[in-house]
């Protein structure tokens, strides 16, 4: 997926465009089926990012690596 096109991407701090890439990556290689989590949108919110899906659901993708 082509993360620089997700909406609020370009509004990220290069810290946290990392930390998107590095999280969404160990994300899709611990799911069965990626098409279910193509990424809508992303917001940074105080300590972690607020990544929706276009799915509906959305987790958080915190700066130790997890998300829930």
């Amino acid at each position: 997926m082509a993360l620089k096109k997700v909406k609020g991407y370009k509004r990220l701090t290069k810290g946290q465009q990392e930390l998107l890439e590095r999280v969404y990556e160990k994300h899709m290689r611990a799911v069965e089926d990626e098409s279910k989590w193509e990424i809508k949108s992303v917001i940074w919110e105080r300590s972690y990012l607020r990544v929706s899906f276009k799915n509906g659901e959305w987790l958080h993708y915190s700066i130790n690596g997890n998300w829930y």
